[in-house]
Order: structure tokens, then sequence, then C-alpha cells
């Protein structure tokens, strides 16, 4: 007998769950394709195309990963939904190097907006990375900086910011300044 759509729904949810807890991916994926075709409710597809985003962008399939995102920046999400879409998306760009410039002007475009002061400082991250990726490690730098003097609540981004500038300068030989970025870093973990 064939399970109702609400049932093989719930399966479904349930068998992806338990792949993840096992870290097999490639499975939950499966899984939420399935409850992806069959679920209506833009809400539950919105977050669920998010987790698949992240789940194919895990697996280095970065196509089907900028498929996921970009339906839930087309969505009615919420808008941290489709900011993280959006930085998800720079990211994919950078790793497949893609039109690096247009997701810069994209960027730079976002920092203007009012709705993203909160989130400022991943926006500079993104930047940053994609011009030390772009091998212009002058102007990453910058980038990194004013996104550690951006928002005050996201402690772990701006963490993250200053582990990349100590990973910088510890590249480059300049072991002191790379120790202060990376006690910076510490303190902002705690």
């Amino acid at each position: 007998e064939q399970l109702k759509k609400k049932d093989q729904i719930q399966l479904s949810t349930i068998k992806a769950d338990l792949y993840l807890k096992k870290g097999l991916e490639r499975q939950a994926l499966k899984e939420l394709s399935m409850i992806d075709a069959l679920q209506k409710k833009s809400s539950k597809k919105n977050r669920l195309n998010y987790v698949m985003g992240q789940l194919y962008k895990n697996n280095k399939d970065y196509f089907l990963a900028e498929e996921q995102f970009k339906k839930v920046v087309r969505s009615n999400a919420d808008y941290e939904m489709i900011f993280n879409a959006k930085m998800n998306l720079a990211t994919l760009t950078n790793l497949q190097n893609k039109d690096v410039q247009k997701m810069q002007k994209s960027l730079l475009k976002m920092t203007k907006d009012e709705k993203n002061i909160d989130y400022l400082d991943q926006i500079y991250y993104n930047l940053a990375e994609i011009f030390v990726s772009a091998g212009d490690t002058a102007e990453g730098i910058k980038t990194y900086i004013l996104s550690t003097k951006q928002g005050g609540k996201n402690q772990a981004q701006k963490a993250l910011s200053f582990l990349s500038l100590a990973e910088l300068y510890y590249a480059e030989n300049d072991y002191y300044t790379s120790k202060d970025y990376y006690d910076l870093s510490l303190i902002h973990i705690s």
C-alpha cells in the first residue's frame, strides 16, 4: 500500500535526519530531494532548499548548490535566510572562479542597503575572501579589517576575520602582526 504524501514526507524527513547524524550526506540529499518533490508549502521548501544547498556545497556539487541557493533568493523566505543564501552564492562564485567581478559589485551594492547594516561584517568578510583568492592580498587585508569594525553582535564573525588576517600575515612571515591577530581571534571566540 502506498504511503500518503504526508506520511512519505515524514518518513523521508526521519531518514534524512538519520543519514545526516551518521554523516551520510549523499543519502540524506536523496531523501531531501524526495521531500522537495512532494512538499508544496513554500515556507518549508525554502528551508529545505537552503539545507540542500549547504549539503551540495559540502560535497563540492557547486552547480547544484548554486541552484538551491538561487531558489531561496527568489523565494519569499525571511530576509535572514535570503541574506545567508546570497553569502553562500558569493562563496560558490569564488570557489568556482566564476564572474568574480560581478559578485564583488553585488556585495558592494549590499553594503549600501540599510537592511544589511547588521550584516556588514559578513559582507566585507566575503568580499575579502574574493580579493585574497584573486591574489589581491592588500585589498583583502583592508576588507577583512573593515569586517572586524562592522556590527557588534557577531563575535564569531569577528573571530573569523581576525583569524583570516592572522593567517595572511603568517604566510607573509610577519609573525608579530600575525600573533596579534591570532590573539584577537581568541578574544572574540570566548
